[in-house]
């Protein structure tokens, strides 16, 4: 989260205004590419047009990569009859949605502790997301009622999301429906390029794509922010099938939680972040076929690369474990203790199924 200090809204105003199709006219694609991804990992804060104040190649193929999952720029050729004026806008708009969507949730998920400053920005990019798609889409295009659902999708799952709140149960069917409403924003781009190619009738196929595309992204992040999760009490079916599995169901139930280090060690031993890595990857390996017979070549591709990014992450995940086990099993404390000591050993279910085993 961003304190004060840090979120300046008039720099956030100022760069949202500067975000026009004149000014990125002359832009090559794949520059604007990873400029417009700078400008959101970035919060706004950055925007940096001129060749001059661009920042390493290293950092600008770093904020590519991030792109290709949510702007339009990737997928275009997938969509022949779009002009390039009409995607650089296109462009502009999905990254100030995005960034509104990024202000949104930071201002839901923390609102005690975030900054005033990124709750006013709200409506700076949404306004801006607006005067964009404006200059693409009139008033009665279908586009609206598209994104109309979508922004509808993304609402009910954040506020599914904070009704886990004391944690319960949470079987894999729903987390997978809220996963895909908690990313629903991101067919603004499908949406917006399915209607300006003349191919809306594709439409509910493109959705099914994305669906489950976006399942991996979010698997990731619930698994790389667990802990920061966890202690803002935003609780994903990560935390809920270690809480409820038998070393800590009662006391749970009873309205006592474990301590971080004991979640820790807990999913330590257990495989289901392993899990959610393959439920992604056979979302996504189905999406991409359906992509491919569809002829959206471009689409395939992403999803082959993201099949590719969870390989990579779970066998990650895997040597992390392994080096681990390998220090304790080094490890000269007594011959009855562990180091994670006798208590966390027991209460983390120390069995070669894992806890709760496998989704």
């Amino acid at each position: 989260m961003l304190t004060q200090d840090e979120f300046q809204l008039d720099v956030v105003v100022a760069h949202l205004a500067r975000l026009c199709p004149e000014a990125v006219a002359a832009l090559p694609l794949a520059d604007l590419e990873w400029i417009l991804a700078d400008f959101v990992i970035n919060w706004g804060q950055r925007l940096v047009l001129e060749e001059d104040t661009w920042p390493a190649p290293v950092e600008r193929e770093a904020a590519r990569s991030f792109a290709q999952s949510w702007w339009p720029l990737f997928i275009a050729p997938d969509f022949p009859r779009v002009s390039d004026e009409q995607l650089r806008t296109l462009a502009l708009a999905a990254t100030c949605f995005l960034l509104y969507i990024i202000y949104q949730d930071e201002a839901m998920d923390n609102p005690d502790s975030t900054s005033p400053a990124v709750q006013l920005a709200v409506p700076y990019a949404l306004e801006r997301w607006y005067h964009l798609a404006a200059l693409l889409f009139p008033p009665a295009s279908r586009f609206w009622d598209e994104v109309r659902q979508l922004m509808l999708d993304t609402s009910h799952a954040m506020l599914a999301e904070r009704r886990r709140q004391p944690p319960r149960p949470l079987s894999l069917d729903e987390y997978t429906q809220t996963a895909r409403g908690r990313i629903a924003f991101t067919r603004f781009s499908t949406i917006g390029l399915a209607m300006l190619d003349g191919s809306a009738d594709k439409l509910p196929m493109l959705t099914e794509v994305w669906n489950s595309f976006s399942i991996a992204p979010l698997v990731e992040d619930d698994i790389g922010d667990w802990k920061e999760d966890y202690s803002n009490r935003t609780y994903s079916y990560l935390h809920s099938q270690v809480l409820f599995s038998p070393p800590f169901r009662e006391e749970v139930e009873a309205g006592h939680l474990p301590d971080m280090r004991e979640i820790g060690v807990a999913l330590f031993f257990s495989d289901v972040a392993e899990s959610l890595y393959d439920m992604a990857g056979v979302e996504v390996s189905r999406a991409q076929a359906i992509a491919a017979q569809n002829g959206y070549r471009k689409l395939a591709e992403l999803g082959e690369r993201t099949h590719a990014r969870l390989l990579r992450r779970r066998g990650e995940l895997a040597e992390r474990k392994v080096r681990a086990l390998m220090r304790h099993l080094s490890w000269k404390g007594g011959q009855d203790e562990t180091p994670f000591d006798r208590r966390g050993s027991e209460r983390s279910g120390f069995r070669a199924e894992g806890i709760g085993g496998r989704a």
